[in-house]
């Protein structure tokens, strides 16, 4: 086994352990690594594990070689790839007695995801 298929196996063994988040980051990095050494076989297998974490995967907006490399790999499957080119906030403002709740909840959902894109490059969100 090479050092950066550790980091698959890591990720599908989380995946396994319900642990999300650090299978979403382990899977993250061996796709990166393996694509990067043109391991195709291997990628693919990452790519997989990504898309048992969920049917969205936001791309970051600087990392369009990914996104486009997700859109091919994922080409007739259930999960939907897309480019994040979110330049803010743009909703109406509602005013119904839980909105205030409502509101605190999607910015710390919103916060979570913008770390992810950041650090990242990538999310995957589940579908509701």
């Amino acid at each position: 086994m090479i050092k950066d298929d550790a980091n698959l196996s890591i990720g599908q063994l989380h995946q396994r352990a319900g642990a999300r988040d650090a299978a979403e980051a382990y899977l993250g990095t061996s796709l990166t690594q393996l694509r990067e050494m043109d391991m195709r076989f291997w990628a693919a297998r990452a790519a997989e594990g990504l898309m048992g974490l969920g049917d969205l995967i936001v791309v970051a907006r600087y990392n369009v070689p990914l996104y486009e490399y997700l859109k091919q790999e994922f080409a007739g499957e259930s999960v939907t790839v897309i480019l994040d080119r979110r330049q803010g906030e743009r909703r109406q403002r509602d005013e119904g007695p839980r909105a205030e709740e409502r509101r605190r909840a999607d910015r710390r959902r919103h916060a979570e995801t913008d770390e992810a894109l950041r650090t990242r490059g990538f999310v995957v969100i589940a579908g509701s």
